[in-house]
């Protein structure tokens, strides 16, 4: 099995559904990925071919700021502190 970091593994993102859409622009998902140690916020948007014959996902990849990954990373142990599913 692979070692993660506290940050995420190297070369790999997660998104979640978009539950707070703004507008029909606004992704339908969003997350965060780190690709050769550099952090990413990564969106994606269900699209259609033009032909109307395959589905796929449009992906955007928008560069961390320093002080967005100390918050992620924050809001991370948080997350974790409070999904505790030991039941004693």
């Amino acid at each position: 099995m692979r070692q993660r970091s506290q940050h995420g593994a190297n070369n790999e993102a997660v998104l979640f559904p978009n539950e707070d859409k703004q507008s029909e622009r606004s992704p339908d998902f969003k997350g965060q990925g780190k690709i050769d140690s550099q952090h990413y916020w990564v969106s994606a948007w269900k699209k259609t071919s033009r032909d109307g014959t395959k589905k796929y996902l449009s992906l955007s990849f928008k560069p961390k700021q320093a002080k967005d990954i100390k918050g992620a990373v924050q809001q991370a142990a948080q997350d974790n502190d409070l999904n505790d599913d030991i039941p004693w």
